[in-house]
């Protein structure tokens, strides 16, 4: 049975800039497991952006019946070859057939511009993974999970919610992205109204100059 957990503000976007360079810096996936054989997958969400994935299968998995998938998300600014495809690994490891994959705007899925957050097309992103899983020869898809970590967590608990081919969820370390962005950062002063509507205020007229030409800019 699934497990459904409080609701996910969908808010307006951020930028992560600077946290997810795989563009800039090569990330190899994890250390090659003896158990467990990897493969390069790609596929596309209900927005044709271009996904990229790692699908990790048992070595000794047994082809003439089909298995339990797994999702594996990975935190904000992250990509797939890092923790997501370590816990992916060591679900293969496990028995399952997991899948790890770099959200739209990291890694090397595609979208414009590199290393932004849009909170509705990263929910898209786990349904369309599940796509992927509900059609590959060796999941059942009856029995699809999804895993989210850090900010990538709270994502794959908004796309349980509306996903009901996803009967299972776990998170580790999640991280609230709407309450972050609703009332500030843990550690930090938490937000008002005023101020949040202040940044509505600024996001409107900063849309507004960029259409015109003007520089584009990042806000907090």
């Amino acid at each position: 049975m699934k497990h459904m957990i409080g609701g996910l503000f969908m808010g307006i976007f951020v930028s992560a800039a600077g946290l997810g360079a795989s563009e800039a810096v090569a990330v190899a996936p994890p250390a090659p497991s003896d158990k467990v054989t990897m493969e390069r997958v790609a596929f596309k969400n209900r927005i044709s952006i271009d996904m990229a994935g790692d699908l990790y299968v048992p070595k000794n998995i047994d082809r003439s019946k089909k298995h339990m998938g797994i999702v594996v998300g990975h935190p904000f600014g992250g990509v797939k070859e890092q923790t997501a495809g370590l816990h992916a690994q060591k679900l293969a490891e496990l028995g399952y057939v997991a899948l790890a994959f770099d959200a739209s705007f990291y890694g090397d899925s595609g979208g414009q511009p590199r290393h932004i957050e849009v909170p509705e097309i990263r929910v898209e992103d786990f349904s369309a993974a599940v796509d992927f899983l509900s059609n590959y020869a060796l999941v059942a898809p009856n029995r699809i999970g999804v895993l989210g970590m850090c900010g990538g967590g709270s994502y794959a608990v908004s796309a349980a919610q509306i996903d009901h081919r996803i009967k299972a969820l776990a998170t580790i370390s999640m991280f609230d992205m709407g309450r972050a962005r609703r009332e500030g950062a843990p550690g930090l002063p938490p937000r008002t109204y005023e101020e949040r509507m202040k940044t509505l205020d600024d996001v409107g007229e900063e849309r507004t100059k960029e259409f015109a030409g003007g520089e584009r800019r990042d806000l907090a």
